[in-house]
């Protein structure tokens, strides 16, 4: 993963920009699938570790919490890492991760594990778009994101299809596996076309305490709105805890990064009415997207009595 000498659009060929453009959807695709892909093989982990339904929850709330802890850093990160570097980056820690998930031993293990997947898979889908944003003249744009939004859709659709047929035939532990095979290529892909952008600046110093505070504030504010429920919400202790550490550090996360020079989330954007507008209805989507895939497969499976 040594340094790449800049390149800029007009050196990229069509060729080129097509190859980077299958070699990030590859990745993408991977990160997707194993999103939707666990769902459906929970019942099966729960047997295998004796575990209560309560307890293999974590394997899903783990990879979201990191997801959410490590998203909004990602544009930072890539500017420390550099662009290149940092999706190679997330790319092994992703693929590793998975082949770690599938040895578990026991739940422990496997909810570290999926805790380090998050935090390998949750910058890959802002990354890629902002790769393609950026390799496509405007006219092209729309193809390519096309193109790359066609692996996004699949990916959800075969994933509990392929995961359920897995996890039924074979063992839970393969919908892990699954993602080496992808994951090598996708990782071999980027090595050989991704490059660094010009503009891209490493920042002169580390924002530590907007980053302390940001990881606080998500990881606080995931265990809540996941754990609230089952816990009575307010009326537990440890709930009312976690919502007054999380609306501090969040607190402190907003005003610390709009006060500093070197942010590690730059809310300046939020002032295009578009931008926020966008991200609102995202945010509302992926609420009923992902809520809805979880409740789908243990609903079936729990209570209707279908296979996986």
């Amino acid at each position: 993963m040594s340094a790449v000498e800049p390149v800029t659009e007009g050196q990229i060929s069509p060729a080129r920009r097509w190859a980077i453009t299958f070699s990030v959807m590859m990745v993408t695709v991977m990160q997707v699938l194993d999103t939707s892909i666990t769902n459906v093989a929970l019942p099966h982990m729960q047997g295998s570790f004796s575990a209560s339904l309560d307890e293999m929850s974590w394997v899903i709330t783990s990879y979201l919490a990191a997801n959410a802890v490590i998203i909004p850093a990602s544009g930072w990160l890539t500017a420390v890492f550099g662009r290149r570097r940092f999706y190679l980056i997330c790319t092994v820690t992703f693929t590793v991760s998975s082949f770690l998930s599938g040895i578990a031993p026991n739940l422990e293990f496997l909810v570290a594990m999926r805790i380090l997947q998050g935090l390998g898979g949750g910058p890959v889908i802002p990354m890629a778009q902002a790769i393609m944003w950026e390799i496509f003249p405007l006219k092209e744009r729309g193809t390519a994101m096309a193109v790359w939004g066609f692996g996004i859709m699949l990916a959800p659709i075969l994933g509990p299809t392929v995961g359920g047929w897995i996890a039924d035939n074979w063992s839970w532990r393969w919908i892990f596996y699954i993602n080496l095979p992808i994951g090598v290529v996708g990782f071999l892909a980027a090595s050989a076309f991704l490059f660094d952008p010009e503009h891209i600046r490493r920042p002169t110093r580390i924002d530590g305490l907007g980053l302390a505070l940001m990881v606080l504030g998500f990881g606080a504010m995931q265990y809540v709105l996941d754990r609230g429920e089952r816990e009575d919400w307010f009326e537990s202790g440890w709930i009312v805890g976690l919502s007054v550490i999380a609306v501090c550090a969040l607190a402190g996360f907003i005003a610390r990064e709009l006060l500093t020079d070197h942010p590690v989330l730059d809310f300046s954007v939020f002032s295009d009415r578009n931008f926020t507008l966008g991200a609102a209805l995202v945010s509302l989507s992926a609420f009923g997207l992902y809520a809805s895939m979880l409740l789908v497969a243990l609903y079936t499976q729990k209570v209707l009595g279908y296979d996986a």
